[in-house]
Parts: structure tokens; sequence; C-alpha cells
């Protein structure tokens, strides 16, 4: 059976693992170019044959670490699979969608909003915060991709308490770039944080961030999960969302 495409995702960049080598450092030479201090000029070298992939140190200065662990040796590189160059994320993933999809499903949203007569002022705050994550997610500005997101969530709590109403696409939308932002930095903080914006509102999470939990591209802290699936499943809810959130506590006690 052929191997499912796999492509390498650092930033707002995308890299297809198509079968031969693929140099990753700081000299323009390298097929992944990382402007990154720590990194050496040749730092690593992805090896891709018949689909699958390995990574190995080049004897670079600061080394590399797969999933966390430093790797001696070519490392089998897996989908969900973590790299760590210096100061750097990268992670393999099944898509070539990046941060670039999300913007525009924002800008569809924002143009949905603008026209609609019940658009909210809030909801256009919200929108603008989101065009923000999305265009530094995309142009691969993870410190202000983390400012924004922040941002936003916060904003958007707060509006959850003062009972603002805030369209569901929203919500879906924080939670997609909350999402990457996890899958860019390694950290689940973010994804978490966008639990407790849905347990404040009693919302299920959407379709789309269950697919990226339930394959292990991005996984919540399980007490967090637990606790927001508890607080939500007291509250009535439709038969699809019922359906979703029982995936969920399945996923939160390890299944």
């Amino acid at each position: 059976m052929t191997p499912k495409p796999l492509y390498l995702r650092m930033g707002g960049h995308v890299f297809p693992l198509r079968d031969g080598e693929m140099a990753l450092g700081r000299s323009s030479q390298c097929e992944v170019v990382l402007v990154d201090g720590r990194a050496s000029r040749r730092h690593a070298l992805i090896r891709i044959v018949e689909g699958h992939a390995t990574i190995e140190d080049l004897q670079s200065r600061n080394g590399i670490l797969v999933d966390g662990v430093r790797v001696s040796e070519p490392t089998a590189l897996l989908l969900g699979s973590r790299i760590t160059i210096g100061s750097t994320h990268l992670i393999v993933v099944d898509t070539a969608g990046t941060a670039a999809d999300t913007a525009q499903d924002v800008a569809r949203m924002r143009r949905r909003t603008r026209d609609s007569a019940a658009a909210t002022e809030p909801g256009d705050i919200f929108g603008g915060l989101l065009d923000q994550c999305a265009n530094d997610l995309d142009e691969g500005r993870v410190s202000d991709a983390e400012f924004s997101i922040t941002n936003l969530l916060m904003s958007m709590q707060a509006g959850v308490e003062g009972g603002a109403n805030i369209e569901p696409k929203l919500f879906e939308l924080a939670t997609e770039l909350a999402s990457l932002l996890a899958e860019q930095t390694g950290h689940h903080d973010w994804l978490d944080r966008a639990l407790e914006l849905h347990r404040a509102a009693g919302r299920v999470l959407g379709p789309s961030a269950l697919r990226r939990i339930e394959s292990g591209d991005v996984r919540p802290d399980p007490s967090v999960l637990a606790q927001y699936v508890k607080e939500v499943s007291a509250r009535p809810l439709p038969l699809d969302a019922r359906e979703r959130l029982e995936r969920l506590g399945r996923l939160s006690q390890g299944h």
C-alpha cells in the first residue's frame, strides 16, 4: 500500500515530503531555510524513500529533538512527529493546508458578517483579531500569533461573560487557530484555552477541532478536557453535539 503523502509544516510554510533528500539549516542552499541563530548552516537532513521519511543530525552545534527526544542516529518521522531545531518548531502533517486556508475562511466570515443585518459590533472586533492571528501564523510570526490569539480568546471570554451574541463560526475559527498554534509551538495550552472558552459558553467543539484531537495532531490536557466534558454535558444539547461530546469524553479517558 502506498503511504499517504506527508508534509513538513514550519510556521506558514509547508514542504511536501517527496522521495529524495531535504536539507534543513541557515544556508540559502538548504531546501528548508531556518532563520534561527541556534541552527547550523546545514543542520539536519531528511531522507524520504518510498514515502517513508527519516531525519538525521548533520553534526550540528545544538542537535535535534524529535517529539522532545534528542536524536543521535537517523530517526523515523511519522504523522504528527514534532521536530525542534533551536527555537524553530516543525511538524509532520498530512495536509498541505496552512493558516492561509483559515485566513481565507476568516475573510469569508467577515464578508458574511458585514453583509448581515444582524452583524454585531463585538463580532466585528473578534473578526479583526481573527484576521490578525491568521495573518501572523501564515507569515510565520509565531510570537505575534501567540499575542493575537491571547487577545482573541480573552476578548471572546469577556464577551461570553458579558452576554454578547457571538457568531458560532467565530468559535470554530478561534479553535482552529488555537489548534494550529498548539501544533506550531508544541504547547497544548492554546487548545486548553479554547476549551475553557467553550466551557464558559456551554458549547461543544466543532467537527474540525474534534478531528484534530482524535488524529493526535494536538491533544489538550486530559484534566482540562475531562472538566470541560463534565460541565458541558450537564447542558441541553442537540443530538449531533451530544455525540461529539461523548467522543471527547472517551478521549479524556484515554480511549
